[in-house]
């Protein structure tokens, strides 16, 4: 049904990359190698892939990093793991 698009029921495989530095080229070819994969997958669904409801939750998801990137993670609900990663970057990016 059309409310299957919208649910979003946790568990999907995901990639967590981590940089020691982010340059110009690290971040160039980083956003290069997801232009790549999105294309390259979305040809072989037959998908149009810049036209994804999907995007609105990345938006939220974002802003959620940013609270806790910033410390103040004490109202954000998320898995371990990403907090365990971004206590990882704050201990690396400390002053």
């Amino acid at each position: 049904s059309a409310s299957q698009q919208f649910e979003l029921p946790g568990n999907h495989s995901h990639s967590l990359l981590i940089m020691d530095a982010v340059t110009p080229e690290s971040l160039g070819a980083l956003i290069a190698a997801y232009e790549h994969k999105t294309y390259f997958l979305a040809v072989l669904l037959g998908i149009n892939p810049f036209d994804q409801w999907g995007v609105e939750l990345g938006k939220v998801i974002a802003g959620h990093m940013q609270t806790v990137l910033s410390g103040d993670d004490s109202n954000v609900e998320m898995d371990a793991a990403t907090l365990a990663a971004a206590e990882a970057w704050r201990a690396a990016n400390a002053d």
